[in-house]
This record gives structure tokens, C-alpha cells and sequence, in this order.
């Protein structure tokens, strides 16, 4: 018996090390006589899965002693709850059991017996018997085709292959293998498996299921690089890792020079392609719907090798790569533990978790791919190397291989100075030119922190932001070429369309001929639609109340040409006091520059801590304060003593923040500045109540409030006299009120709209974060 769900274990009463385990689950008191009794489950990892034999079984305390701890050890389980609520450290810990003979009792159970020698079955037909017309198969056959160690030219065609309990088709060393039109069904271990050096080996339209694995091959020299010449195109696998989940790929392939092309794929419990070695092409495939009982898993998936390099994953459709256990996230393609150099271009993800993950490795690009519909994120990056945990294994791969060889200097010349670099550090990943759009508050990549935002590590650039389904041909179908606002976007990048959906996948007939099997194609309705986005928000969240550009400056009056400072007093320059036009260094014409002389100022001044220098910039009236101290800014705090919420913004106030200044404001930017997110939590984060914190000795500005703002110094776009604007447009369609990463890749889309001038750099503020992105960056 081997009955779907699983069953959480609630207490491990000897640790994770120990062999018994609590669980919540009613089991009849009739099981603790069962002689044979197994469990299967995954017992700390949600990537792990084992069976065991069960030692003894206490029905009354719902305690079972296993005969031995399972690989990795036991934890309690949490299978079953809301998955957003669980932790990704709180996985594993379920099972179920089988082998119950008091508990078969339905169409499709059966149980072995091994004392007897029996084998008891209840028939899957809907009344459990046989009936004349049926075929039982009982196989005594480990491997059903053992092809001899380096035989050379066969041929298998047309026929169905089953009932192995091993491996349908197994070879060492084989070449000039071609296998063809089979049907290679109901296998205890791989359908196809075809290990050692094996070359020129091709597999095309077979339909391969209800197998443990599908197809693994291996073949090549990695040392010389030379390619194993084989071909895997037009087949379609489904139905794999039928009796366990974990290491069950539909292919699994190693070497060097594999050729993957028109496969369609899916229901798997685990991966769909696992790839290791280099120069592996993966093209034209759809695969779907895998890692259904797994987690931290890839629908492609490769892992903790900076050897396996020259891997392309080009023109595939990935979709629906879902996590449905406790869990870490699972994705289109998993780049896991610092593998590194794979290019990922012109593929289409769509309603993945996550679509795409670098995990700490180096030198990979992801490059002109449609990233629709993410979960979680498009895209997640890491730098998980820096802690080290995955050293040993890195380091014993790459001394396996003469990476530092002519050839292989000449083939991967970022992996021959490896050891004279940090690489521990994800350097030299490129994403550039691909195509998002998210719903809800789902972002492209997570926003990196610290050192993760060298340019050096994760270049992100060029993306294309969607403003909806309108903006592709026909989603309901796959088909995600771009039309309307996105295709005009795209077009300025050089961005190349998707293809059709009929041409991923599996194209030909698979299968012995006489089953006459096509695979389902897709094909496409494209929208017609006149295209259209959406009109601008008209209820905006409220500007800050020290004037940044945004709206008129009412606290000083002062021309709307030029630069003005205001000094409150100058001891030494007593002439200098009031308010007088500058001139220096182009602070007439350039709003930072005008900032920037209110500093100046204040030190030529003498820098007293009872002086101020105020500095309006006349065209945007956007204004700074220098001095001393930290100061904020605000209309209120309607949850910590009004006003409340809604009312005029006609009065807001300018105060020396003391309680940031005690706690070290007073010397440092950023504890001063980061104080302007906290206030403005602290007092509801209300929309009409912005908060901006004021470092004076750098005049320094952050404000935290609702909505995406973008600050263009000169721009046609911007009503004049503004320097500053809310996203209305970007509010409406892209959702940047909500998702950081597409708010700040808004500082892009304007620089490029206001005339690419280098000169004058586009910023865009998240204020709900207070995240923010220059563009081009500044030094």
C-alpha cells in the first residue's frame, strides 16, 4: 500500500539523532501486529525522502521506533498548514506509512509478504477483480535490455518496453546508440540509463513514463573537452519518480557536449533536467509542472561545481514549477550552491515560484527571457559562498579538472585566475535585457543589501517592465511575444521576441507507431486589442513638507531662477548673513551643485553649531538645510498625537530630532537619516504624512512615505517648474507604489524618456522603504 498525504511528527523524544518519533495521526491498535511495517518520508529536509523499517509501532502513545535514523535525522513536521506562514527552516518532518496488510482495502492496494512469499493486490479496476480481458504482469527482470560494455551500433525501435524492476535500457561505455519511437513504461529505476563514456548516443521520440527516472546519460571527455556527440530531442517523459522523489530526474545528464532539444516534460515529484559538466545544450523544451513533492528543487537544476561551465539554456517554456511542501522555494532553473557559468537567454518562465536563481555562483548571465507571473520573485541572487560552507566540495571538483590547461585557459579564461580572485564572491553575473511583469507585490529580484550591489557581482540593467497581460499575445496560451508598451520598451534595448508556443516542446510523434501518439502542441489566439495602459492615479500620496521639488516652496520666498542661500549667521563672514543669490560653480543651473553650497557655507561661516545655511534651488524650490545635528521633518503624527489622518496639509513643522541625536544622529548620516522610516511607521504610515530626516553637516535628505517619486533635474516630461513627481503612470500600470525593484528600475525608464543625458542622472525613490536608485549611478 503507499496511500497519498503524509502525517507530521510532533515530538522527538531522543533528538534528532534518535530512532522514535511522535506523530498526529489516529492509527488503528491492529497495526502494532503488522511484521513488515515501513515508513517513507521526509524527515528533516523537504529535499530528502527515505524509507525505513519500522522497529516497533505504540498505537496508545502514537510512538514509532524506526530500525535506524534516516539520512539527515528527524525533526517535527509541518506539512499540511498555509504555506506563506511556514519558515523555510521549518520543513521535513512528515511521512506516511505502507506495507499496512490490515489497511488494504481499496482498488490499486497491494501487500508483500515477504515470509509467505506472497503478494496480495486488490486490482485498480473499479470493483477490485480481474477481469478476462486483463494483462498481469509479475517481472522477475532486473534491467530488461543490458547492452554489453563498449558494444557499438545498435539500434532499438518501436516497441514497448516494461515491468523492469531495474533500469528498461542500461549501458557502460556504449556508442552509436540509437533508440527510437519506444515506449518505456513502468520501470523500477531509470527507463533509459547510459553511464561511463558514452557516445554518439541518440534518444528521439520515445515516450517515456510511470519511471523512476527517465533518461540519464553520461559521455565525453571533460578533461579534453570533447563532446559525447549525443542528441535527446522529441521525446516526451511525464509521470517520472514514481516510487521515490529526490535524485528521480526526467533527465539526468553528465559530460560534456549533450545536445537537449524539443522534449516536453512534466509530473514529476522532482526535477526535470539535472545537468553536470559543460557545453550541455538545452533548447526548444517545455517543461512543467515538476518538483510537485519536493522543495529547495529546479525544474532545471544544476548545483556546487565552478567547473561545470559553457551550459546554454536557450528558446524553453518553464512554467509551473510550484512549491507545495514546507519549504524553501522552488524554480524554473536552480543554479544551486555556487555552480557557475551557465548563459540562461530567450527562454519564457511562467508561473514559477521563482523563475531563475543564482546561488552564490559566478560568471552567469541571464539575458533576454520573459519572466511572467513569479510567485515569490523573477529572479533571487545570493552570496552564499562568502560563509564557506560548500568549499570543500568546490575545491575538490576543480582540482579534478585542469582548469589552468591550455585548453581549458583558452575555453574558460574566468576560471583560470579563480584562485587569484575572491571566489567566494558571485562575481561576474550579467542580467540584462529581460522582461518582468508580477502581480500583487511579487518583485523581480529581491533587493540587494551591501556589498551584493557591486556591479561586479550582479549586473542588472535594461530591464523591461509589462504593464499587464495586454502586453503579450495571448498568456492564456503561452504565447508571450510582446506587443504594445512593453514591445516599444523592449525595442529601445534590443530586445529579441519570444517565440510562438508552438515551437516548444515535443514536435513529432513518439511513442512505437502503432500508438499513433502526438503530444499536445500549443497554439495561440494573439490579442487584437488596440493597446492601451491605464490612466494615471489622480489621488496622490502628499509630498514632503520640506520642499524637494515636488511642490512650491512657501517657506521661503525667493526668485524661481538661481540658487539662494539663507544664512541665519556667519561669524566669519558677518556680510554673508540673509539671503543672497549664488554663483558658484554652477549652482545657478544645477540643483545638487546649489545643495551642495549650502555646506560649503556653513563652513566658510566657521561651522557654529547656532548657525544654519538654508539652500533653495529657485527653479524647483527644492531646498536643504546645513549646520549641526539632525533634524526631521513632518506634518504630524496621527497615531502618537495628531493630527489625524486626512486632514489639510496646511501647517507641517522643521525640529533638531533630539532622540536621534542621543542616539548618535547628531555625528552620523545614517542614524540620523534612517530615522525618517521608523517616525514614519511609528505614526501610521499614513500616506498624507511623509516623514524626512536632515543630516545638516552634509545636508543630506531622506524621506519615507508612500508611493514611487522621481527626481529628473531636467526632463520635458516634468511639469516645470518640478524636479520632483510621483509615479502616477507607473503607480497605475507597474504596480511601483508597491514593488521596490520596479519603482527604482523606474530610474532608467525616465532617464532614457528625458534624453539619455549623462549629465543629469535620474533617481527614483521608494519612500515606503526609503530605497532608492540613480541612473546612471554616480561615483
Amino acid at each position: 500500500m503507499h496511500r497519498q498525504g503524509f502525517i507530521n511528527i510532533i515530538e522527538v523524544p531522543d533528538g534528532p539523532n534518535g530512532t522514535r518519533f511522535r506523530y498526529n495521526s489516529s492509527v488503528p491498535a491492529r497495526w502494532a501486529k503488522e511484521t513488515d511495517l515501513w515508513v517513507y518520508g521526509y524527515w528533516y529536509w523537504s529535499w530528502a525522502d527515505r524509507s525505513v523499517k519500522v522497529a516497533s509501532l505504540n498505537a496508545s502513545t502514537n510512538t514509532v521506533t524506526v530500525v535506524k535514523n534516516p539520512l539527515y535525522g528527524l525533526r517535527i513536521g509541518h506539512f499540511g498548514g498555509p504555506l506563506e506562514q511556514v519558515r523555510s527552516d521549518d520543513q521535513g518532518g512528515y511521512f506516511r506509512f505502507y506495507n499496512v496488510f490490515s489497511e488494504l482495502d481499496q482498488p490499486g492496494e497491494y501487500y508483500m509478504d515477504k515470509n509467505s512469499g506472497n503478494l496480495y493486490v486488490w486490482m485498480p479496476n473499479k470493483d477490485g477483480n480481474i477481469n478476462s480481458s486483463d494483462i498481469t504482469y509479475v517481472s522477475l527482470i532486473n534491467d530488461c535490455i543490458n547492452i554489453v560494455q563498449n558494444v557499438h551500433q545498435i539500434t532499438l525501435t518501436d516497441f514497448t518496453l516494461e515491468a523492469c524492476r531495474g533500469h528498461g535500457i542500461y549501458g557502460v561505455n556504449v556508442h552509436d546508440i540509437q533508440i527510437q519511437n519506444m515506449e518505456i513504461r513502468n520501470t523500477g529505476l531509470t527507463g533509459a540509463m547510459l553511464t561511463g563514456d558514452s557516445r554518439d548516443v541518440t534518444i528521439t521520440q520515445c515516450m517515456i513514463h510511470d519511471v523512476g527516472g527517465g533518461i540519464f546519460l553520461s559521455g565525453g571527455n571533460r578533461a579534453l573537452l570533447e563532446s559525447s556527440g549525443a542528441v535527446i530531442e522529441n521525446n516526451e517523459i511525464y509521470d517520472f519518480s514514481r516510487l521515490g522523489a529526490v535524485g528521480y530526474h526526467a533527465m539526468a545528464l553528465y559530460g560534456v557536449g549533450h545536445l537537449i532539444r524539443h522534449n516536453t516534460i512534466y509530473n514529476g515529484q522532482y526535477t526535470g533536467i539535472w545537468y553536470m559538466g559543460n557545453d550541455i545544450v538545452m533548447e526548444y523544451n517545455h517543461v512543467h509542472h515538476t518538483c510537485v513533492n519536493s522543495s529547495d528543487c529546479g525544474a532545471l537544476h544544476t548545483g556546487r561545481d565552478w567547473t561545470t561551465r559553457g551550459n546554454i539554456i536557450r528558446y524553453n517554456l518553464v512554467t509551473d514549477t510550484l512549491r507545495l511542501v514546507p519549504g524553501s522555494n522552488v524554480r524554473g532553473v536552480m543554479l544551486d550552491d555556487q555552480s557557475s557559468s551557465t548563459t540562461i537567454v530567450n527562454n519564457v518562465f511562467y508561473n514559477n515560484d521563482v523563475h531563475v536563481n543564482i546561488g552564490g555562483g559566478r560568471d552567469n548571465i541571464v539575458s533576454n527571457n520573459v519572466f511572467y507571473d513569479a510567485k515569490r520573485y523573477s529572479m533571487q541572487v545570493d552570496g552564499r559562498g562568502v560563509v564557506h560552507e560548500n568549499d570543500r566540495d568546490l575545491l575538490h571538483r576543480l582540482h579534478q579538472i585542469p582548469y589552468n590547461s591550455t585548453l581549458w585557459t583558452m575555453r574558460y579564461p574566468e576560471l583560470a585566475i579563480i584562485e587569484q580572485r575572491n571566489k567566494s564572491l558571485p562575481e561576474g553575473n550579467q542580467i540584462h535585457n529581460n522582461v518582468v511583469y508580477n502581480t500583487g507585490k511579487v518583485g523581480y529580484i529581491p533587493t540587494k543589501k551591501g556589498s551584493l550591489d557591486d556591479i561586479k557581482l550582479f549586473n542588472v540593467t535594461d530591464t523591461i517592465t509589462a504593464s499587464g497581460s495586454t502586453d503579450f499575445y495571448d498568456v492564456a496560451n503561452s504565447d508571450f511575444r510582446l506587443r504594445c508598451f512593453a514591445k516599444d520598451y523592449a525595442n529601445e534595448v534590443g530586445f529579441v521576441q519570444a517565440l510562438p508556443p508552438s515551437e516548444y516542446g515535443c514536435k513529432l510523434r513518439v511513442g512505437p507507431v502503432h500508438l499513433n501518439r502526438v503530444p499536445a502542441t500549443l497554439s495561440s489566439n494573439p490579442a487584437t486589442a488596440p493597446c492601451t495602459t491605464k490612466a494615471p492615479l489622480t489621488t496622490l500620496p502628499a509630498p514632503a513638507y520640506i520642499p524637494d521639488g515636488a511642490r512650491t516652496n512657501h517657506l521661503y520666498n525667493v526668485s524661481d531662477s538661481g540658487c539662494w542661500l539663507v544664512v541665519s549667521k556667519c561669524t566669519a563672514h558677518p556680510n554673508a548673513t540673509g539671503t543672497h543669490r549664488d554663483t558658484h560653480a554652477h549652482s545657478d543651473d544645477n540643483e545638487t551643485a546649489c545643495f551642495q553650497r549650502a555646506v560649503h557655507q556653513w563652513h566658510d561661516c566657521g561651522s557654529h553649531d547656532n548657525e544654519q545655511v538654508v539652500a533653495i534651488y529657485g527653479p524647483s524650490g527644492a531646498m536643504t538645510l546645513a549646520g549641526d545635528g539632525c533634524f526631521m521633518s513632518r506634518y504630524g503624527c496621527p497615531n502618537h498625537g495628531g493630527p489625524a489622518d486626512g486632514h489639510l496639509l496646511t501647517t507641517g513643522i522643521i525640529y533638531r530630532d533630539t532622540y536621534a541625536e542621543s542616539h548618535g544622529g547628531a555625528n552620523s548620516e545614517e542614524s540620523c537619516l534612517s530615522r525618517a522610516h521608523g517616525t514614519w511607521t511609528y505614526c501610521g504610515s499614513f500616506a498624507n504624512h511623509p516623514v524626512t530626516s536632515i543630516y545638516r553637516p552634509t545636508g543630506a535628505l531622506r524621506t519615507s512615505g508612500a508611493g514611487c517619486w522621481i527626481h529628473a533635474q531636467q526632463c520635458d516630461m516634468i511639469p516645470k517648474p518640478r524636479s520632483m513627481f510621483y509615479d502616477a503612470w507607473g503607480a497605475a500600470n507597474l504596480h511601483t507604489d508597491d514593488v521596490e525593484d520596479v519603482c527604482l528600475h523606474q530610474a532608467v525608464y525616465y532617464w532614457k524618456k528625458c534624453g539619455s543625458k549623462t549629465a543629469y542622472p535620474v533617481t527614483a525613490y521608494f519612500r515606503p522603504t526609503t530605497a532608492s536608485r540613480t541612473y546612471p549611478a554616480t561615483a
